[in-house]
């Protein structure tokens, strides 16, 4: 009786291990599919945010700059010291500031959603650009 209990346990245990593989390997497959449908959604996020970027570009660009800087702001002046015009980009609210800094020979262009996290681009009158992010205090 000892014999028979012992050979019947590797028999029932052997369907389980084979389950608990094909049920690991199908859950690996759905892992798999799941993160390159995550990857594809990521990817098209960054695409659509890169054109909104773009369109607050060039809303900027059709909009008159203002004096920045001054006794205030030696070298770096923050975005905020300035004056921000309302606009709307993609049905979404946004706020532009344009701001020309004589002393240092450059225009800086930054936008901004929610005050917080501006994108600006600085805009020499050499033909030299640069963006950066910037975020508020």
């Amino acid at each position: 009786m000892i014999n028979k209990a012992r050979q019947s346990r590797g028999w029932i245990s052997l369907p389980v291990v084979l389950l608990i593989i094909m049920l690991s390997a199908l859950l690996l497959q759905q892992n798999a599919l799941f993160q390159d449908h995550k990857a594809w959604h990521a990817v098209s996020a960054l695409n659509q945010d890169s054109d909104i970027w773009q369109e607050a570009y060039s809303t900027l660009n059709r909009i008159s700059s203002s004096e920045g800087g001054g006794e205030n702001c030696q070298g770096f002046c923050r975005p905020s010291k300035g004056d921000w015009q309302q606009g709307s980009v993609e049905g979404q609210r946004i706020w532009l500031q344009r701001q020309r800094l004589t002393e240092m020979s450059i225009e800086r262009w930054c936008a901004t959603f929610d005050k917080m996290r501006i994108k600006c681009w600085w805009r020499e009158d050499s033909g030299a650009e640069r963006s950066m992010w910037l975020t508020a205090p």
